[in-house]
């Protein structure tokens, strides 16, 4: 692992430029904190930051998410993911139909305003969790591990998809390093990184939109019900 691994939960990990953005802190007021927030990032470049994502995998995507990382929010990703689940036998046609119609780059026409709203919040991203005190609080979690596909495939389906057979797939947490260099691949915090790492009340976890691809070499492990390191966590989905 990078020497500049950053873990939120674990202070002991933090390098210089942490340490200084969090005694400067205590003499900054919010808005001058906010201001030199960017900077403060920029310090960081090169580090790697401990976050995890959360999914529902199929189990030939184990490997596909290992070789290749997490694709960004797209047409070309919801497509594949559908086809691949048809060729491995995990959906119907009628069902694979269904959600070709309903995701986000759904042909349905009822649909067709909504998605056209949505699309710019989302076309392009990957969303990641830094921080693991949220992982205890049930159904915070329940949309992003309990749908295969998530809201970008099953958002619009659920009035249209036989409600009988349980989703397909495992839920699952990735543990993610990610790097750091909004240079070259931008990062968006909320709240700042600078309140999650200094342990304010009510932002010890936070997220981050990443707006490009994360690397296969980024990918740290992939947990799953059954796992020690996931089953720790009680508001993750068991199934």
């Amino acid at each position: 692992m990078d020497s500049q691994f950053i873990d939120p939960d674990a202070p002991d990990t933090f390098p210089a430029a942490v340490k200084t953005r969090l005694a400067e802190l205590t003499q900054m007021s919010d808005l001058e904190a906010l201001e030199s927030e960017a900077a403060f990032i920029s310090s960081l470049t090169g580090s790697r930051l401990r976050a995890f994502h959360f999914s529902r995998l199929l189990p030939h995507e184990f490997d596909l998410v290992r070789l290749e990382g997490l694709r960004p929010f797209s047409r070309d990703l919801f497509t594949r993911r559908i086809q691949l689940a048809v060729h491995h036998g995990h959906l119907n046609d009628h069902s694979a139909s269904t959600l070709m119609a309903t995701s986000m780059y759904g042909t349905d026409d009822g649909l067709r305003s909504y998605f056209q709203d949505q699309l710019p919040k989302r076309e392009g991203q990957v969303h990641a969790c830094i921080g693991s005190t949220k992982f205890t609080t049930p159904s915070d979690f329940e949309l992003l591990q309990g749908k295969w596909g998530g809201e970008g495939i099953y958002f619009a389906a659920d009035n249209r998809m036989d409600p009988g057979p349980p989703q397909p797939g495992f839920p699952v947490l990735i543990e993610l390093a990610l790097r750091i260099d909004n240079a070259i691949r931008p990062m968006h915090f909320n709240p700042p990184l600078s309140s999650v790492l200094s342990r304010k009340e009510d932002e010890l976890s936070g997220d981050v939109r990443v707006d490009a691809a994360v690397g296969a070499e980024e990918i740290v492990k992939i947990l799953k019900p059954g796992d020690a390191d996931y089953d720790q966590y009680a508001g993750l989905e068991q199934s």
